[in-house]
């Protein structure tokens, strides 16, 4: 069998947010490697805020930010951060709003936007990986503000508000600076939307491409595992793009497999069915 690149997101893919990567997965993983495949991460996370334990397991190098960075073996394979213009544009633009909340994500780690949010006020039961994901940001520390940004290289930005029509207006004004990804399935029957921005053509897909690339390898022995609408690209640019059984339906409609969910230790599973461990 040709030697496989295996991409994993994190949140809704290898664990759940605030939940530990199950025994199961780390094995498999730890399995894939010895089997003489390559794997990597690919998450919306920037490197710096990858959890310790995630880190630990073992990878080839990963994509980070949603595409903005992505690095083998310790080495910066490829760099796409936003200009300081389009930073400070999307800032103007994001604290003129009222009920929002975001954070610019940078290699060195997170920026907040509108922290004094409270998390107290919201109900987050059955909320989706990125929702989870970006209130661990805000609860977890005092993480820097963006009164205190200083040209700092963005890699991507991550909002939050309500209601759809604030949603749609904003997916509209920043669509001019950047590509804009929304998130439609934060809590059920819940007012609250997310979506991203990154500089115009960077996403987990180009970012897949570019790590096959350094390590000479063709994209067609490439599998890519996600769960949400910023891992779409990733998984139709892989040689086979698998939707954990979690996901968002559209993300499933664009997958070629779909495996059972996170919870079941999907990744585990399908692993298996492909007999790379």
């Amino acid at each position: 069998m040709n030697r496989k690149l295996v991409f994993f997101d994190i949140d809704g893919t290898l664990a759940m947010p605030t939940h530990p990567v199950s025994p199961a997965v780390i094995d498999a993983i730890h399995r894939l490697r010895a089997n003489g495949h390559m794997a990597f991460l690919g998450t919306g996370r920037a490197e710096i805020i990858v959890p310790p334990e995630i880190q630990a397991i073992g990878f080839d190098g990963g994509i980070f930010s949603a595409g903005g960075r992505t690095v083998v073996g310790g080495h910066e394979v490829s760099s796409h951060a936003m200009s300081e213009e389009m930073t400070r544009r999307i800032i103007d633009i994001l604290s003129r709003e009222d009920m929002l909340f975001y954070v610019l994500e940078t290699a060195a780690g997170n920026i907040c936007g509108n922290s004094e949010v409270s998390f107290d006020d919201l109900d987050f039961r059955g909320g989706s990986t990125e929702l989870l994901r970006v209130q661990q940001i805000f609860t977890q520390g005092s993480p820097k503000r963006v009164e205190d940004y200083d040209g700092e290289p963005v890699y991507k930005v991550s909002y939050f508000c309500a209601p759809k029509e604030r949603m749609d207006r904003l997916e509209k004004t920043l669509s001019e600076l950047g590509k804009v990804v929304r998130f439609d399935n934060m809590v059920p029957d819940s007012p609250l939307f997310s979506a991203e921005i990154t500089s115009e053509g960077t996403d987990k897909g180009r970012a897949l491409a570019d790590i096959c690339h350094y390590c000479g390898a063709d994209p067609a022995d490439s599998i890519a595992f996600g769960d949400s609408m910023n891992d779409v690209e990733m998984l139709t640019a892989a040689g086979i793009g698998v939707a954990m059984g979690n996901s968002e339906p559209r993300v499933k409609e664009l997958a070629d497999r779909i495996c059972e969910s996170c919870d079941e230790d999907g990744v585990v599973r399908e692993l298996e069915r492909m007999g790379l461990i």
